[in-house]
């Protein structure tokens, strides 16, 4: 009797723990199949307002369509600070994949937005911390903006840059390629960096090209054309490489 009681009573505790197990199987699957939904996405639109950092940026979007958990397509985003929108994105195509931030990472396969505009500088609020790279791991796999234009307040003349590249942030180190060229200023810059500040590792290859009166001279107020070439290995302490700038190349040493 007393081990038809001891089976009876595991039994129940045994179905207890199955029908949660379900229930929350059934709250889980639900809730995804709203979440990718017309209403879902909705929400999501309506709450992106609600992500608000201490510096004031501030994301806003029309409308999301695509799947909400794979490929994904953003209308009307715009970025804005304490004094108002500051750059607009009509188009952004978006593969990612959102269960990674349950492991506080943000990863996103590619990210290509036809044309992105930059109405003037932002005014964001300083902010007290002084980490170099973000507390969240971010992988970007390819980005590709067709026409990044540059509107008159940002460089003093209308520009227009095309951005490719990709990158990560993981584990406090940064891996970053960028190939950014200026239909207007003739511009052209390729980046390669591998940086992990905690470490003291700092390793880059650069090539800039920079007209006078270009696209990078106005935006960094340069006071005449740069052509320099950059490639090293160190530390942030103790970083040495070369440079070219119209002559052989040196060795050139810096120091933070």
């Amino acid at each position: 009797m007393a081990r038809a009681d001891w089976i009876a009573r595991h039994t129940r505790v045994a179905t207890v723990i199955f029908v949660a197990i379900a229930l929350l199987a059934v709250l889980a699957l639900g809730g995804q199949a709203f979440i990718a939904s017309d209403a879902g996405r909705a929400m999501i639109v309506r709450a992106l307002p609600l992500y608000a950092p201490k510096s004031g940026l501030r994301v806003t979007a029309g409308r999301l369509e695509g799947n909400v958990f794979g490929a994904l397509t953003i209308h009307d985003l715009a970025l804005a600070d304490p004094t108002g929108v500051f750059a607009t994105v009509p188009v952004v195509d978006l593969a990612w994949r959102p269960w990674t931030l349950v492991e506080n990472q943000l990863t996103l396969l590619s990210a290509t937005a036809p044309t992105m505009a930059v109405l003037r500088r932002p005014q964001l609020r300083p902010s007290a911390d002084d980490r170099i790279l973000p507390d969240m791991d971010i992988v970007v796999g390819r980005l590709t903006i067709g026409r990044l234009d540059l509107a008159a307040p940002v460089t003093g003349v209308a520009e227009a840059v095309r951005v490719e590249g990709s990158g990560e942030a993981l584990h406090g180190r940064a891996k970053l390629k960028l190939m950014a060229t200026s239909a207007t200023g003739g511009d052209i810059v390729n980046v390669r960096l591998d940086a992990q500040p905690d470490a003291d590792r700092f390793d880059v290859a650069a090539t800039v090209a920079a007209p006078a009166k270009g696209t990078l001279a106005r935006l960094l107020a340069l006071p005449g054309a740069l052509d320099v070439q950059i490639a090293g290995k160190g530390t942030w302490r103790d970083w040495h490489g070369m440079r070219r700038r119209g002559w052989p190349m040196r060795r050139w040493p810096t120091s933070r």
